[in-house]
């Protein structure tokens, strides 16, 4: 059986972004999903000065991505941007 990008979308509606009732899906943070043969790879973008955000949203989601039928790994990317108007509006990557 093969895993399709509405699975992995899914999935991802049940991780809460840290201190909201919404998920990161419904947050628009979600911008590229890769399958390839049962590795699911996923990018988000956030905007937060928090760095416990990046890492709660990381494992949640890679927990649910490995929840679905069929997933051998699940990777998450994030881009973390500083927030509009904040001190030190540079990016970072993890």
């Amino acid at each position: 059986m093969s895993i399709s990008e509405e699975q992995v979308r899914n999935a991802l509606k049940l991780v809460k972004y840290p201190g909201f009732s919404r998920d990161i899906v419904s947050f628009g943070l979600l911008k590229s999903i890769e399958i390839d043969n049962g590795e699911v790879k996923v990018q988000l973008a956030l905007a937060t000065n928090d760095p416990n955000v990046p890492a709660t949203i990381k494992k949640d989601a890679e927990s649910a991505l490995r929840d679905i039928e069929g997933v051998r790994s699940a990777k998450v990317l994030i881009d973390i941007h500083a927030p509009p108007g904040g001190a030190g509006a540079g990016m970072a990557s993890t």
